[in-house]
């Protein structure tokens, strides 16, 4: 038992230390790949489809690559309700493709 929490302990202390090492580039890292996502590839799918593709249920990560490799199809225009538009002196700009559903999905999610 102790054992057992001895390991998960150190596997969380390794997940922060991998995370504090993501430079500026990067955001997070891929729920399916383990590696880095760069902070470019921003994006919100439907949530039928992050479902679909075992996503962690509250949100998280995975290449658009992983993503399609979950699902076993191409994504198409439709499934997105948000992608990475570019960036600018305010920020990063991000391309809302279906308004409705994305204010329900932030009401889902508890933004």
């Amino acid at each position: 038992m102790k054992n057992r929490q001895q390991r998960r302990k150190l596997k969380k202390v390794k997940k922060l230390k991998k995370m504090k090492q993501l430079s500026a580039q990067q955001m997070a890292i891929c729920h399916a790949c383990r590696l880095p996502i760069a902070w470019r590839e921003n994006y919100i799918v439907r949530p039928e489809v992050w479902a679909n593709a075992g996503g962690p249920p509250n949100g998280g990560y995975l290449h658009l690559a992983c993503l399609e490799t979950r699902i076993g199809r191409k994504l198409e225009a439709a499934d997105f309700l948000v992608v990475f538009k570019g960036e600018d002196s305010e920020g990063m700009k991000l391309n809302v493709l279906d308004l409705n559903a994305y204010l329900q999905f932030n009401d889902e999610m508890g933004y």
